[in-house]
């Protein structure tokens, strides 16, 4: 642009005025009071301030004419003529003025953010005919074109100045001052516009909110129908569909059609409120009652609007009422309701039938008719249980007949409330269990026998049979080792704490199972936490998915999104593999932890959130540090509590009960039933080096529960050329590394790679492999 300005030419006569101190002075002056009276300027006097500053900087630079250009609403590509300052002997513009049919060619220029500068408009007669018939026919010699744009967004206007008199030059200095008025324009006209768009939406909002339903509005003459997302909701279309007569005539049941016609009219006719109960039914097939009201737009004849309710609630409620005595009378069993004095109020066939007792006989008596002398206290106590708002169900208890005998019951209490949540009553229903538990005491001599059986099952398998030990409070956790236990032992000292931890580890050792169990133990645990994979993310999206992001802050960010600190505010974020992360997200992630602040892209306002922080990663984040690669402030930050999670190698002794704990989850999944393991495979499985870790056993186990056919479990483990015996443990995960690359063609990736194998993810089997000098199959070839 500055390349433009510089091929401007001085005419020596509005040089030498410009030039002149005091009108000099006298114009910055003005620019000056024009940019202060747009400081903080309510949205509904912008329009009159920019006609009066079109007015005072045409008379003080000696111009006749000023307009301002805006995109139109409907079309955002066009833009209408919308503030106009002109001389009173100018002819008059018409009514409605857009850029793209006046002046095409100039148009094309300002959209592309371009000064468009035409000091003789009868040079462009040619290049520009259809532009040049606008201006000659308003007597335009000279033009000055200002686009209005805001940050990267597209032009959304033009501020323009034109002279009619004479024919006059513009000196580069004056179009600077006059490209900061257009600024100053621009941010207030898109100021004004979020402002107008904003009211708009609340009070449609407000509109929706205060009816309690679907909120819609009906044109008859055009048949549109305006409707809010509650209301589409409610007939089972889409926030995006458009509704018209026909398509909500179609949703309404068949039978019900002609009525509610009947209300539209009756509601246009008289403009009377007026309502009626419908059904519909919805794309889905489901039907549903709804209840509207509607009547006409007050000052707007034309128009119907209306509230839209779901009572299919209701409707099904009031079909069960009328068919609920038929049910009561039916039920097996008996159905007592009674007072808060225990008189009963109703008593079913099912009531008769086990208590003797008829509803004549039985309807306005006390109900310790029913009640062993012995039991009563009982029943007293039973009452007080539910009155306090527990529901009492299966209670096994004795109640007596009319005749004297005593029948076995299991009674469900439940008390009867009003509108207000007072008890005016109980609901009792009895079923008669005598006969079952006869049955029971027969099945016991069955079971016994079974028991015995079960035990000396259980007894011939060692390891199936050991109950999986959960430590403390730790249910997601599985082991009992020495090296866990000091593990946890951590975990209860800060998880009551809001510190910073820092989890480290091998892949596939449970660092997300840790901080679950921190999370778990914290003050936040009431709310969920919120777990990022920061391996998993690439970079160009991982500032957005951690901070957020503005509608507009990058291309193709279509939309606002809020980032996983917000969503994290008042609970626990996980930051998994944080060693991953780049060095700019590093400086932000520093900011947060430090100041409990950040900005989301695309915008400058600071936020402030409240978030409990863990992070794992199984890289050595001191090395990575030395290595430049991770910043040594954050890495003192995270480091604030550490917590090492060992190697299953280091703790072979939990490895019995996880083995247990995998074959009972396969079990379920696959319908199989395993109940030996072999001591000798068990032993196996101790030795084994597991570089993948508890994911890899874990692997292990399901492939294992998959090729098993009988009920002992057959363990295929991976081999390893017997160099854990003479070698280093070194020297056997990288024999155990390379002979899983051997069977996978040295492919890394994928479903069927080396790394889902060894139950890691791909990064880290990088990562083993460089330690290790493992060349990848390219750097194969390449030797």
């Amino acid at each position: 642009m500055s390349d433009a300005l510089d091929t401007f030419v001085l005419d020596e006569p509005l040089a030498e005025a410009y030039a002149d101190l005091r009108e000099q002075l006298k114009f910055e002056t003005l620019l000056a009071d024009v940019s202060a009276r747009f400081v903080n300027l309510p949205a509904d006097l912008v329009d009159q301030e920019i006609e009066d500053a079109q007015r005072r900087i045409c008379q003080c630079l000696a111009l006749d004419h000023s307009s301002v250009w805006q995109a139109s609403s409907d079309e955002p590509q066009v833009l209408l003529l919308t503030h106009l300052y002109r001389d009173p002997k100018l002819p008059p513009r018409p009514s409605r003025m857009d850029g793209d049919t006046y002046f095409p060619w100039a148009q094309r220029r300002l959209k592309k953010k371009e000064i468009l500068y035409v000091p003789r408009t009868a040079d462009v007669q040619t290049e520009a005919p259809t532009d040049y018939a606008t201006w000659q026919a308003f007597g335009i010699k000279s033009t000055l074109g200002i686009p209005l744009w805001i940050g990267d967004g597209p032009v959304f206007g033009v501020l323009s100045f034109d002279a009619t008199t004479k024919e006059r030059k513009c000196p580069a200095s004056l179009v600077k001052r006059l490209q900061l008025l257009a600024h100053i324009f621009a941010n207030a006209l898109a100021r004004k516009r979020a402002e107008q768009a904003m009211r708009e939406s609340e009070t449609r909002l407000k509109l929706a909110a205060s009816a309690g339903a679907g909120l819609w509005m009906l044109e008859p003459i055009s048949g549109c129908i305006w409707a809010t997302d509650e209301a589409k909701e409610l007939f089972g279309l889409l926030p995006t569909e458009e509704v018209d007569v026909a398509k909500f005539l179609s949703l309404v049941h068949p039978e019900d059609r002609e009525a509610v016609n009947r209300t539209i009219e009756q509601a246009m006719k008289s403009g009377d409120d007026s309502g009626v109960e419908y059904r519909i039914v919805r794309p889905d097939g489901q039907m549903r009652w709804i209840s509207a009201r509607r009547r006409r737009c007050s000052g707007e004849p034309d128009r119907l609007m209306g509230v839209s309710r779901d009572i299919t609630d209701r409707k099904q409620a009031e079909e069960v009422r009328i068919r609920h005595s038929a049910i009561v009378q039916s039920c097996e069993d008996a159905i007592i309701s009674m007072d808060l004095r225990g008189i009963i109020t109703d008593w079913n066939a099912a009531a008769q039938r086990i208590y003797g007792y008829t509803e004549e006989e039985a309807l306005g008596r006390h109900i310790s008719l029913t009640i062993p002398s012995e039991r009563r206290n009982e029943e007293t106590t039973l009452l007080e249980r539910i009155t306090a708002g527990e529901r009492v169900e299966h209670f096994e208890t004795v109640r007596v007949r009319k005749d004297g005998r005593r029948v076995d019951v299991a009674l469900t209490l439940s008390a009867i409330r009003d509108s207000d949540g007072r008890v005016i009553g109980y609901s009792k229903i009895a079923r008669d269990i005598t006969e079952s538990k006869r049955a029971h005491e027969e099945l016991q001599k069955s079971y016994s026998e079974i028991k015995r059986l079960r035990e000396r099952l259980q007894a011939e398998s060692q390891y199936l049979q050991e109950e999986i030990r959960d430590i403390g409070r730790f249910d997601e956790i599985v082991g009992r080792s020495d090296a866990l236990r000091k593990v946890l032992q951590k975990v209860e000292q800060v998880a009551p704490t809001d510190s910073v931890v820092l989890i480290t580890g091998e892949t596939g050792t449970g660092k997300e199972l840790i901080a679950r169990a921190i999370h778990a133990l914290s003050q936040r645990k009431d709310r969920a936490m919120v777990k990022v994979d920061c391996s998993a993310l690439p970079p160009t999206l991982i500032e957005s998915e951690l901070f957020g992001r503005e509608k507009g802050a990058y291309t193709g960010a279509t939309s606002r999104q809020i980032g996983r600190f917000e969503t994290a505010d008042g609970s626990t974020l996980f930051l998994d593999e944080i060693g991953e992360l780049g060095m700019d997200v590093q400086a932000r992630l520093l900011r947060i932890i430090q100041d409990g602040e950040f900005e989301r892209l695309g915008s400058a306002r600071t936020s402030r959130i409240n978030v409990r922080l863990i992070a794992a990663t199984h890289r050595d984040l001191a090395e990575e540090v030395n290595h430049a690669r991770f910043r040594e402030d954050l890495f003192y930050r995270v480091n604030v509590f550490s917590i090492h999670v060992p190697p299953l190698r280091e703790r072979p002794e939990d490895i019995p009960l996880l083995v247990t704990a995998f074959i009972r989850e396969f079990e379920k999944k696959m319908d199989k039933r395993i109940r030996v393991i072999a001591s000798k495979t068990m032993d196996e499985l101790k030795r084994y080096p597991w570089p993948g870790n508890v994911r890899e056993l874990r692997n292990v186990i399901e492939n294992a529960v998959i090729l098993t056919s009988g009920e002992k479990l057959n363990v295929e483990l991976p081999k390893i050329k017997n160099v854990a015996r003479a070698g280093t443990l070194r020297e056997a995960e990288h024999e155990h590394i390379c002979s899983t690359l051997e069977k996978t063609g040295w492919r890394i990736k994928g479903p069927n790679g080396a790394a889902a194998i060894l139950g890691m993810k791909s990064s880290t089997l990088y990562t083993a492999m460089r330690r290790l000098n493992i060349p990848t199959k390219s750097e194969k070839r390449g030797t």
